[in-house]
């Protein structure tokens, strides 16, 4: 069977991200939890997350230490730009967390792919058997 392309096992992988990172954030913010916690609280679920479903599905190779070291420190620029972008909707245009979280992951979206694709992959090249 025929792997589907690259930019739809990215999606599909992104999209898992994105509603795991949106349904904290959301949720975070019902029970009170600052946002800088529920940022980070975020991060952590999902850099485990995008790992293994990048390694095994989007690029489809074997995940290592040194690949999952690049992935967090790449996904960690996440933290800061997802809290300026969230300070930016909530502070700023007075929108809702349900609006300002997938709006401030939207607007990540492209960045973390060439970073998730230069993390995991470094300098191997796409689709060595993972």
């Amino acid at each position: 069977m025929r792997r589907p392309p690259l930019a739809s096992r990215y999606a599909l992988t992104a999209a898992a991200c994105m509603v795991t990172h949106n349904l904290v954030m959301i949720a975070g913010d019902a029970a009170g939890i600052v946002m800088p916690v529920a940022v980070l609280l975020s991060f952590c679920l999902c850099v485990l997350l995008g790992f293994f479903l990048h390694s095994r599905y989007t690029f489809a190779v074997a995940g290592d230490a040194r690949s999952l070291l690049r992935y967090t420190v790449a996904m960690a620029a996440n933290v800061p730009l997802t809290i300026v972008l969230l300070w930016l909707f909530l502070v700023s245009l007075h929108l809702p967390m349900a609006a300002a979280s997938p709006a401030a992951t939207l607007v990540l979206l492209v960045v973390n792919f060439f970073a998730s694709r230069w993390a995991i992959l470094g300098g191997r090249r796409q689709g060595r058997p993972a």
